[in-house]
């Protein structure tokens, strides 16, 4: 399928082939769960979470991630991927992490329904 490079710029592709990663887990989730997210610079997430590789984590993600981090033992970070100082952002998560992830919190009970 050839896509115009513009397309790319202006529309998010669902790509429902392709893995999920880490970092747009977490977005979905906390965009489910959160009516508003926090507004996130690099040295707050940084001190929030301690990746040692934030800077390969989207910007766009930070927001929901510090959301999620917020939760603390709850979070989905820590539930699904455990306690690290790699987050790993586009590293794909499996079905058994999704469903942890989608299950518990704001939204689990719709997600159970």
């Amino acid at each position: 399928m050839n896509i115009p490079e513009d397309v790319h710029d202006n529309h998010i592709l669902l790509s429902p082939e392709s893995p999920l990663s880490r970092q747009d887990l977490v977005s979905w989730k906390m965009a489910l769960d959160k009516r508003q997210l926090p507004e996130v610079d690099r040295n707050c997430l940084f001190k929030l979470s301690g990746y040692i590789d934030i800077d390969k984590i989207n910007t766009a993600a930070w927001p929901a991630l510090a959301a999620d981090l917020d939760a603390g033992d709850q979070s989905i970070t820590a539930l699904a991927f455990g306690f690290t100082r790699l987050f790993q952002p586009n590293k794909p998560v499996t079905k058994g992490q999704a469903a942890l992830a989608f299950s518990a919190g704001d939204s689990g009970e719709v997600v159970l329904e």
